[in-house]
């Protein structure tokens, strides 16, 4: 009588094997992909809350709000993600002028993935280093936030002494 052996052999143990290393080098450059739309996605819209959050919180609070950009603790008109990159709303009270130093953080986004960019631009007035909305909850200064990651743009846009705040996205850079 022969025996009847059940199991599986070597051949088929290797055969899932390179079934499955074949789906996971199809399917994990996809799944980068997506999580690099989803984070795209997600810095855009919360800056977009944050700055429509500063705009009531001008309101509400009688005060100056400022939006920057910080990259390591300074100013800046231009900040590629990670190494302290982020968006930083302040508090400056009474002070309209573009040099206050009385300024309190409020809240902040950081910007973790070095491959998104943030860009502000202040058409009007020159000088400032910051958006900034009035107690009345006004464009004290004209200009936008835009962030990108090279492939597509999203742009927010304050117009001077209006409290409108649109958005623009589409292909391409921040222009």
């Amino acid at each position: 009588m022969k025996k009847k052996f059940s199991g599986i052999t070597l051949v088929e143990i290797l055969l899932v094997i390179a079934i499955i290393a074949i789906l996971a080098s199809i399917t994990v450059p996809s799944l980068k992909r997506f999580y690099r739309i989803y984070k795209f996605n997600e810095y855009s819209f919360e800056t977009e809350n944050l700055i429509k959050w500063a705009k009531i919180t001008a309101i509400e609070q009688s005060s100056y709000i400022w939006i920057c950009i910080e990259k390591s603790g300074s100013f800046t008109d231009t900040c590629s993600g990670g190494n302290g990159c982020k968006i930083e709303v302040y508090n400056v009270g009474t002070c309209s002028e573009s040099s206050c130093s009385n300024k309190i953080a409020l809240k902040s986004l950081v910007i973790q993935d070095n491959w998104v960019t943030i860009t502000r631009s202040t058409l009007f007035p020159k000088g400032y280093s910051c958006l900034t909305f009035d107690p009345r909850g006004l464009a004290k200064t004209s200009g936008n936030i835009c962030i990108t990651d090279g492939n597509r743009y999203y742009k927010i846009t304050l117009q001077l002494n209006r409290g409108t705040i649109t958005v623009n996205s589409g292909d391409g850079g921040c222009s």
